[in-house]
């Protein structure tokens, strides 16, 4: 039996050395599973630990290694027991060693370290992958075909790991947006690595992806292709959008309805000429400059192609009608166009002389007009008649152009006195177009030979410009106004007025007539 002080000996040896054990001991806490977040290259872990009384040993120290590797000071080079320490992992798995160490107080050898306590894990660190779609946003399916992601979602990931993807059509952005697989601009998964490299990966909608060592921050692009609305129409200055165009080979009204054109897919158009209330409309060029007449496009967006014309008037057919010693008298049909006016061209050749005129105006008519009596000559030949040609030029005062007829000619004499046939019975001017764009065609009209002037002012009263002031003779008369200054500045939208003066040189009353003029741009 133990006597009372052999017990209280191995109580006072048993405390010693549980003091010793407690003394020496820590405990810590941290993860062991990490995850580096998209676009990071690392994973930060805190580690947390505590110490029991460490007041008994010599430069005591916590050692940590990771992979075989010290990454704090070690006994040698200030040792310390920190209460927290932040260790950065990259992917894969790692071995961490945590070993609390001090130094032989006797000998203060800090290479002959004595071990207190050591603890040893593992830790896992995954990465991830971003899934998206080729526009960014939107939905997507990753990991199942049920629960559509939000886009970019990104999914923890490690090497060799493999799960389901697949795109979605959708709408984004003002497009539809589908999985394509009609031969041209096919849909596809890319894969995109974080040094830029890219990688054709499936072109199935749905697939299975396995994840590759070189994965992190790689992204998977669901290349959806949008629908384009293509819609074409032609227009015509001063009539608008109708008439009719050819959308692959087909016949269809100007504007046409939208179609729906996959991305990069091919839609062909061609504009045709047309002839509408007596205009002939002759194709110029496309919205986008492009000059071909028939042409295949290849749309990335919405888009509204645009085909311009040029308005020609339909030239006339005149016929002569002749009558001995009666004034020459031509005809035509009339153009249904009201803003088709006609010039009279003649020229004149002298049977026995050779002296010859040359072509000019002698006359401008109305629109609607379908005839012309020439008061200068009559119909007749012989040594001393006149060989006599005349033209009629049918001009479209909307966008400036002209036509000419076939050429008439017969044989005439010098008609004295001058019948005038043609010669208007009151004074008067029109504009047309009016309100215009960018120019109007003035006609007027005076019954006897006079001094003309026709000048523009502004609302405020200033003179804008001086269109006419000139002797003219009497009969029909046409000017047109570019819309310039008297400064040949081009002139801005707005209201102006013109006023036509007309002083006869028989000294009959001086005509004025006041009137506005509407410019839009």
């Amino acid at each position: 039996m133990l006597s009372k002080k052999n017990f209280l000996l191995i109580i006072a040896t048993i405390f010693c050395l549980s003091s010793a054990i407690v003394a020496q001991s820590f405990s810590w806490s941290g993860p062991t599973n990490l995850t580096i977040n998209y676009g990071q290259t690392t994973a930060s872990a805190a580690y947390y630990f505590t110490y029991n009384n460490l007041s008994g040993l010599c430069y005591p120290g916590l050692i940590i290694a990771v992979n075989g590797n010290v990454i704090n000071n070690d006994l040698c080079h200030n040792p310390s027991t920190p209460s927290s320490y932040t260790i950065n992992f990259t992917e894969g798995t790692h071995t961490v060693k945590f070993s609390l160490l001090s130094i032989n107080c006797n000998t203060l050898n800090c290479y002959h370290a004595i071990i207190h306590k050591v603890y040893e894990f593992t830790v896992t660190v995954n990465f991830k992958i971003r899934h998206e779609n080729i526009f960014t946003y939107g939905t997507i399916y990753v990991d199942n075909y049920t629960t559509p992601r939000n886009s970019p979602y990104d999914r923890t990931s490690n090497p060799n790991n493999s799960y389901s993807i697949g795109a979605i059509d959708q709408s984004y952005g003002g497009y539809n947006w589908i999985w394509n697989n009609s031969g041209i601009n096919n849909s596809k998964w890319k894969r995109i690595t974080s040094d830029g490299s890219e990688y054709n990966y499936s072109y199935d909608r749905n697939t299975n992806y396995t994840v590759q060592p070189n994965d992190k921050n790689a992204k998977l692009i669901a290349g959806l292709r949008k629908i384009c609305n293509i819609i074409f129409q032609n227009n015509y200055v001063g009539l608008g959008n109708g008439g009719i165009i050819t959308v692959n080979g087909s016949q269809y009204n100007s504007p046409t309805s939208s179609f729906q054109v996959v991305e990069l897919n091919p839609i062909t158009a061609e504009a045709v000429d047309q002839s509408m209330n007596g205009i002939n409309y002759t194709f110029t060029q496309w919205s986008d400059q492009n000059q071909n007449r028939s042409r295949t496009i290849y749309p990335s967006d919405h888009q509204t192609y645009t085909a311009y014309f040029r308005g020609i008037p339909q030239p006339p057919t005149i016929a002569v009608n002749l009558t001995q010693n009666q004034p020459i008298r031509l005809t035509w049909t009339a153009n249904p166009n009201g803003n088709v006016i006609y010039k009279i061209h003649r020229d004149i050749h002298h049977r026995a002389t050779g002296w010859t005129h040359g072509w000019h105006i002698i006359a401008t008519l109305p629109a609607g007009s379908n005839s012309y009596t020439d008061g200068d000559y009559i119909y007749g030949w012989g040594s001393n008649s006149y060989y006599l040609y005349y033209k009629v030029e049918a001009f479209y005062t909307i966008e400036n152009t002209s036509s000419i007829s076939n050429m008439i000619s017969t044989e005439g004499y010098d008609n004295v006195p001058k019948i005038s046939l043609n010669i208007p019975t009151e004074y008067g001017i029109t504009s047309f177009p009016n309100p215009f764009n960018p120019t109007t065609t003035f006609l007027y009209k005076l019954v006897d030979d006079s001094d003309v002037l026709l000048e523009v002012y502004d609302i405020t009263g200033k003179l804008v410009d001086r269109i006419l002031n000139e002797h003219k003779q009497s009969g029909y008369h046409s000017v047109v106004w570019n819309t310039s200054n008297i400064n040949g500045e081009n002139l801005s939208s707005g209201m102006y007025l013109y006023r036509f003066t007309v002083k006869p040189t028989n000294g009959k009353n001086i005509y004025i007539k006041n009137d506005k003029l509407i410019l839009m741009k």
